[in-house]
């Protein structure tokens, strides 16, 4: 069984590293989504793979540290792939390493998405 769970936050950034004259240069926003997936068996007792109340706990933790924020005061170089490695490293961290994390999945756009795993 698979479980997901979207969150959202609105940051501001730059992409120190592209060449001049490319947009994203330049200071700008996004409103981010979040997507963490979680697998395995599930619960007989309360039929679930784990609780979402304790999911938030820990995810929404995260995001109150970038919503709102400068992101290149927090992450060096933040494009959404080092957005998706900033979340493993800190889910790492939390009892979600120890279960199943599939992927985090950060949406910087509605069309346009990065996606890692552990």
């Amino acid at each position: 069984m698979r479980i997901c769970k979207t969150y959202e936050f609105s940051a501001g950034h730059f992409l120190p590293n592209v060449p001049e004259g490319h947009p994203c240069k330049r200071q700008h926003g996004h409103n981010y989504k979040i997507e963490v997936m979680l697998d395995g068996d599930m619960e007989p007792l309360m039929g679930w793979v784990e609780d979402f109340g304790l999911l938030d706990i820990y995810t929404e933790e995260f995001i109150q540290r970038l919503d709102h924020q400068n992101l290149n005061d927090i992450i060096e170089n933040p494009t959404a792939e080092n957005l998706v490695l900033w979340f493993l490293e800190h889910f790492k961290l939390t009892f979600l390493a120890d279960r199943h994390l599939v992927a985090v999945r950060v949406w910087e756009t509605p069309k346009c998405y990065a996606e890692g795993s552990l």
